[in-house]
């Protein structure tokens, strides 16, 4: 901001991303905390937040009245939700039709994986840093069983996910080796998946482990159509996933959740899809209540603010308020 004169200058402050993920609750921490560090550790996240808060105002101090400052989150975080390491035996079990010993279990039962399970995480993750990315990629998808599948058997598998879980149907004419065919065998499969995947619930409470599952060709139709979604989006229920013993499906049968207490991707904290914006400096009405404004209105607000033509297929409106 001292050396340059910015048409437009976009900053991220991932500190409080990487410690809404980590340091939400204690249920990120393997093993116990010594008492000495307790009360830092459960202060740790509103320390990031207030020297991110502090950080924002050392900049707007740097911007002058011809500058409209706007400070967001495009999404917010809670206790983490995500069941995603669950779908694999879940989807599974739904496509074998009952409570099976499936393909992902007995994976998992070989030597290779035992030895896999009981070297340290950062032991694994400091050796694979040695090697080149593309064979580190690779060795992630054979830890993950990726190429281990019979494709020629192989209906639906899940894709790599965070919050949501992803289903993708092993289409002919889609995948390199699809086997289900397009039309009412694909739509079949998919509402087969579909119902199977919401008859889990926790064997404690009867909970509904799926809140909801949506097709990617119904969310953004023009991106499924270029393959950018998967098939099925599966969107869990609100409660803390660790908090799980177990979840069960009468037709499939119980799943033991593999470290109660504890997030399997070790993040206590997650997304929700509602975040926040504040504005400030010219162009900006003051006192404006920026309510209802979706992610894509800060794209179409930016090229307004910057007297660009927004492309035909941009999604979104300038925010009322800013202009």
């Amino acid at each position: 901001l001292e050396k340059e004169a910015w048409d437009f200058c976009l900053l991220s402050l991932g500190a409080a991303h990487r410690g809404g993920h980590k340091l939400w609750d204690r249920s990120s921490i393997r093993g116990e905390l010594k008492p000495n560090d307790e009360a830092l550790y459960d202060h740790a996240l509103r320390d990031i937040y207030a020297a991110c808060d502090e950080s924002v105002g050392t900049l707007a101090k740097q911007c002058d009245e011809n500058t409209t400052l706007l400070v967001c989150s495009l999404h917010g975080m809670q206790k983490s939700t995500s069941r995603f390491d669950m779908l694999p035996p879940m989807l599974d079990r739904v496509l074998a039709g009952g409570p099976l010993l499936d393909r992902s279990e007995r994976r998992r039962s070989g030597v290779l994986q035992f030895l896999r399970s009981k070297t340290p995480l950062e032991w694994r993750t400091a050796a694979k840093s040695w090697f080149p990315e593309s064979l580190q990629d690779w060795l992630s998808l054979y830890w993950r069983g990726v190429d281990q599948r019979d494709w020629a058997t192989t209906r639906a598998f899940p894709l790599m996910g965070d919050l949501q879980a992803l289903v993708q149907i092993n289409l002919k004419g889609r995948e390199a080796q699809g086997i289900v065919e397009p039309g009412q065998e694909y739509e079949a499969l998919l509402s087969e998946i579909a119902e199977g995947l919401q008859s889990f619930v926790d064997v404690d409470t009867g909970e509904a482990v799926v809140r909801q599952i949506a097709r990617g060709s119904d969310l953004y139709p023009e991106a499924h159509t270029r393959r950018f979604l998967p098939d099925l989006i599966v969107d869990w229920s609100d409660s803390a996933c660790c908090e799980h013993r177990a979840i069960h499906a009468p037709r499939y049968g119980q799943i033991d959740w593999p470290h109660p207490g504890h997030p399997l991707d070790g993040r206590s904290g997650h997304h929700t899809p509602e975040g926040w914006l504040l504005a400030v400096g010219k162009g900006v009405t003051s006192g404006t209540a920026l309510q209802g404004v979706h992610s894509h209105d800060l794209n179409a607000t930016i090229h307004a603010l910057l007297d660009v033509p927004r492309p035909d297929l941009m999604r979104g409106e300038p925010i009322p308020g800013i202009h």
